[in-house]
């Protein structure tokens, strides 16, 4: 890469808590939280009826009614979010009132699922009426990077325009490759982020039948914790975040508010499947069992070839060893009980997982009792191994790093 500075210029939301970026922000100060009963749709048969809805948005304020339906609610959402962002950037809603060169400008504001809400629709209109009154926009509507694509439109941007689909992560790998395209020098300014309007009776239905969601439906203020010990599920919410980014010396050309400035090194390591958001697999283990897997460190790896450290690691199939001083005895004694402390912390964290799982076993009611004893046997069994291979391995590297 050649280096180059990326900074935000611009910033727009659309969310739960607040339809702009000062909205949310004093949300978030205020610890104000956006979960509550679903009210788009009758919830009442579904094991779980709270979500994060977007509240009081008004779509009049960024385009006409007729155009409005000819367009996804989260499209709609990432059109609203990019007109502030390009607002907060002292940027013209059609940039081609600017003197900028467009062609230098990119689009990658993404959706994970996309137009979820119309192919709802368009379904159960298929259904009763049959395939000739299906909309001629159901496909346009539907596609996620027609977020970037009506974005494009709209603003005038002629750079790179797409969208990318990585779940949970599709807005942050948004951002990451907005940013590396400037780094690439393919643009000099990327309007990028996220998008989602899932919250519709089919994807509710889904994530729902994957247990995946929290059933706190009488307490939706605490239940999104994905932290906590008592954690039961994430909540479904809605709307959009997008950021204007931009090379530096191009933001100071145009006397640009630099908000911040960003740092990538590397993100997106592969994750290997141990388990699919609750979904039981047979000879899947719902504790991830390997500790020192190798895509994390092929993402060290990464991350140290795109530094400017000058270290090239290698890979023995266990760490990744880098070059240095032979240490004192004193402080190899002190690795060795860094070493034996990151095996209890292990040791604790499996105990942890052991406990949740269990929880989450005997609040299973489709599971007997025997069903139960089994899983909970199995459970044992996978985090005694874990233990195990924690002993071997704290052994192994003890020895390893007495002997450097």
């Amino acid at each position: 890469m050649n280096g180059k500075r990326v900074v935000i210029t611009g910033t727009g939301a659309i969310s739960s808590v607040g339809n702009s970026v000062p909205e949310f922000w004093d949300a978030v100060v205020a610890g104000k939280c956006g979960i509550g009963p679903i009210t788009r749709f009758d919830a009442s048969e579904y094991r779980t009826r709270i979500a994060g809805e977007v509240k009081n948005f008004d779509v009049s304020k960024y385009m006409p009614f007729k155009e409005a339906k000819r367009l996804d609610l989260f499209c709609q959402y990432a059109i609203a979010a990019t007109a502030e962002a390009l607002e907060n950037a002292g940027l013209p809603q059609d940039l081609r009132e600017s003197n900028l060169d467009l062609s230098r400008i990119g689009v990658l504001v993404s959706s994970g699922i996309g137009g979820l809400m119309t192919l709802s629709e368009q379904h159960q209109t298929l259904l009763e009426r049959g395939p000739g009154k299906v909309s001629p926009f159901l496909i346009p509507m539907m596609i996620g990077d027609l977020a970037s694509g009506n974005i494009s439109i709209r603003t005038g941007a002629k750079g790179p325009n797409m969208g990318i689909v990585t779940a949970c992560a599709t807005g942050s790998h948004s951002i990451g490759e907005a940013y590396w395209m400037i780094q690439r020098n393919d643009a000099d300014m990327m309007i990028c982020g996220g998008a989602e309007a899932s919250i519709v009776p089919l994807g509710l239905a889904g994530f729902c039948a994957l247990k995946a969601l929290s059933t706190r439906n009488d307490d939706p203020l605490h239940a999104s914790r994905p932290f906590d010990a008592q954690r039961d599920g994430f909540v479904m919410s809605e709307g959009a975040g997008v950021l204007i980014i931009e090379e530096l010396e191009h933001a100071k050309r145009r006397n640009a508010n630099i908000l911040a400035d960003i740092k990538v090194d590397y993100y997106g390591q592969p994750t290997p499947v141990t388990q699919l958001a609750g979904v039981k697999v047979p000879e899947a283990s719902m504790l991830v069992v390997e500790p020192w897997d190798k895509s994390s460190l092929r993402a060290i790896e990464k991350a140290i070839e795109s530094s400017d450290l000058g270290i090239t690691p290698s890979n023995d199939g266990v760490c990744i060893r880098l070059p240095f001083p032979r240490p004192t005895e004193e402080r190899r004694r002190e690795l060795a009980k860094e070493c034996s402390q990151m095996a209890e912390d292990s040791r604790v964290a499996v105990r942890n997982a052991r406990r949740d799982a269990n929880a989450r076993i005997e609040r299973d009611e489709e599971l007997s009792e025997d069903e139960q004893t089994r899983e909970k046997k199995r459970i044992q069994k996978l985090t005694d191994t874990y233990v195990a291979k924690v002993d071997e391995l704290l052994k192994a590297k003890t020895a390893e790093v007495m002997e450097i």
